[in-house]
C-alpha cells in the first residue's frame, strides 16, 4: 500500500459515511492498513472495517470485500435485524412487506400466499399483501409489476419478481443510492436514510441504500409537486 492510500469511514447515529484520501505515516506502510486488526485492505489499497468483509454490501469501490466469500463466517446482525441469504442485514419488520429489501428476494421468498381472507357479515372479504393487487373476482391476487410503472423505482435496470422487484446496474456501475460509475468515489448512506418521492398518484418512501420502495398514501389525482416542512414535520403536495 502506498502513501496515497485512502480510507472509507462508516458512521453511526444517522450520519452518512464518507470516503476521503489520507496520507499514512511512513512507519505504518509495511503492514496492510497500518497493521490494525480491525481493518481489511481492499484490492485497490483502500481500507475498510474488517466486519464489512462479506457482509453482502460492496464497501470497497472495487467490490473486492465481497469476493471469495464462500469460506467467510456469517457476520451477526444487530438485535431487531434479520439476515438475508446474501448476508445483508435488514430490519426484521421488512420481511414479507412486498419489497426486495435484501436484494436477492430472500426476505420475500419465505412468505408464501400473499392473500388473506376474512369471513364477514357481507361475505368473504379478501385483501392482498404489498406488491400484489386484488383481482376483479375479489378472491385472487396478481403481481404488481413495479418495473413497468411510469416512474421506475430503479435508476437503471429493474427486475420484477412475484410480489416484489430488485434493482441492478449496467456494467461499470455500482448499486448505491443511484447507479454510480465505478471510478467515482461513493458517499455511503446510513441505513436509515430515506427519500420522500411522488410517483403518479402515490407518495412513497425510497430507501437510499436498499432501494426499497414503500407507498405512504395514494391521492385522487397525479402529484405534480411535493414539499416537506422540516420544522413542522409535514409534507404538502399539489
Amino acid at each position: 500500500m502506498d502513501s496515497n492510500a485512502s480510507l472509507i469511514l462508516k458512521c453511526v447515529g444517522g450520519y452518512p459515511s464518507i470516503y476521503f484520501p489520507t496520507l499514512l505515516k511512513a512507519e505504518l506502510l509495511n503492514a496492510p492498513c497500518g497493521g490494525d486488526p480491525h481493518v481489511w485492505q481492499c484490492d485497490d489499497g483502500r481500507c475498510v472495517a474488517s466486519s464489512w468483509r462479506c457482509d453482502g454490501a460492496a464497501d470497497c469501490p472495487d467490490g473486492s470485500d465481497e469476493q471469495d466469500c464462500e469460506g467467510c463466517p456469517l457476520q451477526p446482525c444487530l438485535p431487531g435485524q434479520w439476515q438475508c441469504r446474501n448476508r445483508v442485514c435488514i430490519v426484521a419488520e421488512w420481511k414479507c412487506n412486498g419489497v426486495d429489501d435484501c436484494g436477492d428476494s430472500s426476505d420475500e421468498d419465505i412468505c408464501g400466499n400473499p392473500r388473506s381472507c376474512t369471513d364477514t357479515h357481507w361475505g368473504v372479504q379478501c385483501s392482498c399483501g404489498s406488491g400484489w393487487v386484488l383481482q376483479a373476482d375479489g378472491q385472487s391476487c396478481a403481481d404488481v409489476d413495479e418495473c413497468s410503472l411510469e416512474y421506475s423505482p430503479c435508476s437503471q435496470l429493474c427486475r420484477n419478481t412475484p410480489g416484489t422487484f430488485s434493482c441492478a446496474c449496467l456494467e461499470g456501475y455500482l448499486l448505491r443510492v443511484l447507479c454510480s460509475p465505478c471510478d467515482i468515489p461513493l458517499v455511503l448512506a446510513d441505513n436509515s436514510t430515506q427519500l420522500l418521492v411522488a410517483v403518479g398518484e402515490d407518495l412513497a418512501l425510497l430507501d437510499v441504500r436498499t432501494q426499497a420502495y414503500r407507498p405512504v398514501l395514494s391521492t385522487e389525482a397525479e402529484l405534480r409537486a411535493l414539499v416537506y416542512d422540516l420544522l413542522r414535520e409535514t409534507y404538502y403536495w399539489l
